[in-house]
């Protein structure tokens, strides 16, 4: 390539390094800016995806090439999680670490390994995940801002609840929000309350989640973050269904799914979907409930999101079930333990076994 040319692609990827910088800077003033960050985001996402390509192509040949690939996810952390899926960000996030990595730059290197690791553990690569978050809050720690500190302790925190260690996940969040407050964070604070709340919901403190989930609220719609006010509404619904509302689960989970739609979260859009049929099943609103799952179960598909689309066949399989379509009911349940044994998941073997069982029982009563 000519030099003229290549310094064509570097001023047309620095030029929307600015725009993916601008949209996230948006997207941080919250309200209705956020619509707006997002759309201005969308204009400018092929872009990014070529300039982002370009730099990691040309990274060890090029310095400022090195420097773009690793600086984009932290120009656009909060609209690139939006934006891209998880498998797209994975991708993303390991070619900007190596980008870091060749720049032996340890502020850059941890701000993507924060973000890596939080692609990994929605794909459910959990392992992965905890490896990268591990080292990220080991650099955070040895020198890195008190905001990467807190953003390091709260994705490990994440993992380490989805891992089942609610005890060292609480340590984690804990510590986060102590940091978070000093240094007057507010949308942090807000999500770590959250995680807080979600951490003791798993440990089946109900009323105490609650609490912290009413308090992430209350912060997130001072500041105007949507995605927060979303989240905390879904996890207000859970709260509300384990204690036996589901009326009130069912408003929360509309009101949820209507900021997903807002945001055009698909991801969220899918969870809402399922967390909203549940609730539905609850109220007693079978058709209303499945036509839910059936939704959730096409946007599963359509973003490649093989954990999810494994647990809306397992949902939809048992809500079918309950309105007698044995036979639908059975092929789905049989797909979302052949998705799990393709994940490695510890709980394929006892749902086949609750399959085979369904399967005896539908045989014998023929």
């Amino acid at each position: 390539m000519s030099r003229a040319r290549h310094q064509a692609y570097l001023r047309h990827a620095v030029y929307y390094a600015e725009q993916l910088k601008a949209a996230d800077m948006l997207y941080e003033r919250g309200h209705g800016d956020v619509v707006r960050s997002l759309a201005a985001f969308g204009l400018a996402q092929d872009h990014l995806v070529r300039a982002h390509a370009w730099a990691a192509a040309h990274m060890a040949q090029d310095a400022d090439a090195a420097r773009l690939c690793a600086d984009l996810p932290r120009f656009g952390a909060s609209v690139i999680q939006l934006g891209f899926d998880a498998q797209q960000r994975r991708h993303w996030h390991a070619a900007s670490l190596a980008a870091a990595e060749l720049l032996d730059d340890d502020a850059a290197i941890t701000a993507v390994l924060c973000q890596l690791g939080m692609a990994q553990a929605e794909l459910g690569l959990l392992p992965e995940a905890l490896a990268s978050l591990q080292r990220a809050v080991r650099l955070a720690l040895a020198g890195a801002s008190p905001a990467a500190q807190v953003e390091a302790m709260a994705n490990l925190g994440i993992v380490l609840d989805r891992c089942g260690q609610h005890d060292t996940a609480i340590t984690c969040f804990t510590h986060a929000l102590t940091l978070a407050t000093r240094i007057s964070e507010p949308r942090w604070q807000g999500s770590l309350q959250g995680n807080l709340g979600m951490a003791h919901l798993a440990l089946g403190q109900v009323e105490s989640a609650r609490t912290y989930f009413e308090q992430h609220l209350a912060i997130a719609r001072e500041v105007g973050d949507r995605r927060g006010e979303s989240d905390a509404l879904t996890n207000l619904g859970l709260c509300q269904r384990r204690l036996g509302n589901p009326g009130a689960a069912v408003a929360s989970h509309q009101q949820a799914l209507a900021i997903s739609r807002d945001l055009n979260n698909k991801r969220a859009i899918a969870q809402d979907l399922g967390n909203l049929g549940l609730a539905y099943d609850a109220l007693g609103e079978r058709d209303a409930a499945i036509a839910c799952l059936i939704e959730r179960l096409g946007l599963a598909r359509d973003l490649g999101d093989q954990p999810r689309e494994a647990r809306a066949l397992w949902n939809l399989g048992e809500m079918l079930l309950q309105v007698e379509q044995a036979e639908r009911a059975l092929t789905m349940l049989d797909q979302a333990v052949a998705l799990e044994r393709v994940l490695g998941d510890p709980e394929a073997d006892a749902d086949a076994a609750v399959v085979e069982r369904l399967r005896a029982q539908m045989n014998a009563a023929q």
